[in-house]
């Protein structure tokens, strides 16, 4: 019977060079970022910080994947990473029933509430109310991704808003700097940006309020959000949402991968995150087209 022993033998293992294995992860869990401008600081610092922190109670290191533009993101996001990270304006065009809300970026108190869209107005300019309308090429919108700048083009109940043709979008959805520089230098009457973005122009006499007026667009909205796939247990999802909430408070049992990220978020112009809600964010898409703008980045 020896042989037949060795037979066996010789068997099990040619098996185990083509039998089929369960598939296994060689990493931890998959953080998408949409990010267009993704610069050093960023890619080296508030983004892997974050996905540590979402990371946490895994023993692999987390698989960080940086997207610069919608389609790109879009496709990374239907292999079905475990979280995404993105302006609330691309967020709701992500498949709900695949994906449920975590936070919301926070700012420092005072400006610790959710931003408002505003139209900044040069003096002398006129009062239209849609100038992207009616003068589109005095008109910069500060990106083309988040709520902030593209709300006012969103409201809800419309199948495919109208895209504003003849006007100018700035690079970066999570700092509308640029597009309030080309405002201020000359090159245009009007700017669609970040409340917070206007106000710290206007603070730092960038902006004085006798040559510039502000309007309010939008209701106030969540800016960057983490969301989580929705396979994930509830149980984790919560954790994940309680941790981020943490972080940039005063809290005892904080983390080095949660201080890592408090002392860089300041480089998105955060100091935390808020926990979003899954009423809220409902109450976001209701109030906001979820599929414009289809051919914008």
């Amino acid at each position: 019977m020896a042989w037949a022993a060795a037979l066996f033998v010789a068997l099990l293992a040619g098996a185990a060079t083509w039998w089929p294995r369960p598939a296994s992860r060689s990493t931890g869990p998959v953080v998408v970022v949409l990010d267009p401008v993704a610069d050093e600081r960023r890619a080296l610092t508030v983004w892997p910080a974050l996905g540590r922190v979402l990371a946490a109670g895994s023993t692999m290191p987390p698989e960080v994947v940086i997207t610069h533009t919608l389609a790109e993101f879009q496709g990374v996001v239907a292999a079905r990473p475990d979280f995404v990270v993105c302006p609330d304006g691309a967020a709701l065009g992500l498949d709900t029933t695949r994906w449920a809300p975590l936070a919301a970026g926070r700012r420092a108190a005072p400006r610790n509430l959710r931003p408002r869209g505003v139209l900044v107005s040069r003096a002398g300019s006129g009062d239209a109310a849609e100038p992207w309308l009616s003068e589109p090429a005095s008109v910069i919108f500060g990106d083309s991704l988040s709520l902030c700048a593209t709300g006012a083009l969103r409201p809800s109940g419309t199948a495919v808003a109208p895209m504003p043709v003849g006007v100018a979008w700035g690079p970066d959805p999570y700092d509308h700097a640029p597009a309030l520089h080309a405002l201020r230098l000359g090159r245009y009457e009007y700017a669609v940006v970040r409340q917070w973005d206007a106000e710290r122009f206007m603070a730092q006499g960038l902006l004085l309020t006798e040559d510039w007026s502000v309007r309010d667009l939008t209701v106030p909205v969540p800016d960057l959000v983490v969301l989580a796939a929705r396979d994930l247990p509830a149980a984790e999802r919560l954790a994940r949402g309680d941790r981020l909430a943490g972080i940039g408070r005063e809290l005892a049992d904080r983390t080095p991968a949660e201080r890592d990220l408090a002392a860089a978020l300041p480089v998105v112009g955060l100091a935390g995150f808020n926990l979003l809600v899954e009423p809220d964010f409902e109450l976001v898409q209701k109030n906001f087209a979820a599929d414009w703008p289809r051919s914008r980045r």
